[in-house]
């Protein structure tokens, strides 16, 4: 979306070739390591 965030309203609902990271911080430790990712809303 216009934040940078994807939605998901369940996990059928993600982009082909994406998955969802049930893991706290997951997307600070995909941003240090330069690994495309967006946080799900």
């Amino acid at each position: 979306n216009d934040r940078g965030q994807v939605d998901v309203w369940s996990e059928k609902c993600l982009p082909p070739g994406t998955v969802h990271l049930r893991f706290p911080r997951a997307y600070e430790v995909a941003k240090r390591l330069e690994i495309d990712s967006a946080p799900a809303m």
